[in-house]
């Protein structure tokens, strides 16, 4: 509705803007939105990425989280971690993986609750892939699921800023993401992952293939992912940068 959302943009505007000195946004598309869409003043308005813990996300414990999620010896474990909502599209990564399951060596695996659980599972059932795609619900051991993935996968049709690709960037993982929101801000295209268009099965098709493909890919992208979390998105570094807005503030 876009005169609800007008309607939003200008209470937002009314009632906060006088009264806040600095609107803090996870990435610059959001930044963007408050500037061009809420009409935000552009000096009032600061960037701050999250952090990511890069001890407990990490590559170490490989083997032993594989052998926890019973991963076949051999077989390319594809991934994704989040709500099963419509907008992270997870029915377009099942289907998209229907077109590779031709290679018996890949598996998916898709961690979180929803309510498009059912759904996906009858998808995946038309689809005959209900061997190769588990569903391993709402987890509290994310680290782990991780840590056992060759590739991390977020096929979303909208994003803010993804907890789970710094997550998974700290694993040692390359990553396909979908280029909206703040996913470009986080990944640097060719280098620590792939990005696709939302919505393109054929380009989410090709990148998920190439990784299948090329473990030396998988490998290189990977390692610059992790070295980007850590020098780029490490807690310190969002912790220091707060540290200096509230500094600045209350001085």
């Amino acid at each position: 509705d876009p005169d609800g959302k007008n309607k939003r943009r200008q209470r937002i505007r009314r009632l906060l803007a006088p009264l806040i000195t600095d609107f803090v946004t996870v990435s610059h598309d959001l930044a963007r939105w408050l500037v061009e869409e809420v009409r935000i003043p552009a000096g009032k308005v600061r960037t701050v990425y999250n952090g990511v813990d890069t001890h407990c996300f990490s590559p170490d414990g490989r083997d032993s989280a594989r052998h926890s999620l019973r991963i076949p010896d051999g077989s390319i474990a594809i991934g994704t971690v989040g709500r099963l909502d419509p907008v992270k599209n997870h029915v377009g990564l099942i289907r998209a993986f229907s077109r590779l399951a031709s290679d018996p060596r890949l598996e998916l695996y898709i961690a979180g609750g929803g309510p498009c659980h059912s759904e996906l599972e009858t998808e995946s059932r038309s689809l005959g892939l209900t061997r190769r795609v588990h569903f391993l619900g709402e987890r509290d051991d994310v680290p782990t699921i991780l840590r056992a993935l060759d590739v991390f996968v977020l096929p979303s049709l909208g994003e803010g800023m993804s907890n789970t690709i710094l997550e998974a960037m700290a694993t040692g993982l390359p990553v396909v993401a979908t280029r909206v929101g703040g996913n470009p801000e986080l990944l640097c295209h060719e280098v620590t992952g792939l990005l696709v268009e939302p919505q393109s099965a054929d380009s989410l098709v090709s990148a998920l293939s190439r990784y299948a493909e090329d473990p030396s890919l998988r490998a290189a992208h990977g390692r610059a992912a992790r070295t980007r979390a850590e020098s780029e998105f490490g807690l310190p570094r969002m912790l220091n940068t707060y540290d200096v807005l509230y500094s600045r503030h209350l001085a």
